[in-house]
């Protein structure tokens, strides 16, 4: 009777530990459905206006870098285009030059930057080489990627030359 009692007792302690083992190996599911900040940030209208204009009435560019990497994580290219243009010409941002680049660089329907045409291409290359010469390190990355690591830079004004060709 006591083996009966003992194998009794082993039946119902593997039972309780192996149920609450199965308990604790549930997989965690997490909400598949939930929206990205980003796009969040991007469907508010009234801030991501009152971002851009403070960006470019006051030359903010907290305010710019903020709502600008949100659509470039939404690859909404065209809709930061217009402002980017503006921090670049008027306030000389750094990173506006650099983004105008990553835009004109990605309208290529996924093409090698090297097969853009070559208005486009200089075009690209004067922002991307602008942004270096104002400090920017994403740039610098990127001039090795587009250029060849090592190889001679020419200055951002040599490719604002040849665009105008």
């Amino acid at each position: 009777m006591k083996i009966g009692t003992s194998i009794l007792a082993i039946v119902i302690y593997i039972t309780f530990t192996s149920c609450s083992n199965k308990e604790k190996q549930k997989p965690i599911v997490k909400d598949h459905d939930e929206v990205p900040q980003y796009v969040k940030m991007n469907n508010n209208i009234k801030l991501t206006d009152s971002l851009f204009n403070l960006a470019i009435s006051k030359g903010d560019e907290k305010a710019y870098n903020n709502v600008a990497g949100n659509y470039i994580l939404d690859a909404n290219y065209q809709g930061l285009l217009y402002y980017s243009t503006i921090m670049a010409n008027k306030y000389n941002s750094p990173e506006a030059h650099f983004h105008i680049f990553l835009i004109l660089s990605n309208t290529n329907n996924g093409k090698p930057f090297n097969e853009l045409d070559d208005k486009t291409k200089n075009l690209a290359l004067y922002h991307l080489v602008k942004s270096n010469e104002l400090g920017y390190e994403s740039a610098k990355y990127s001039i090795n990627e587009v250029l060849g690591k090592g190889k001679p830079i020419q200055k951002s004004s040599y490719y604002l030359l040849e665009y105008s060709k």
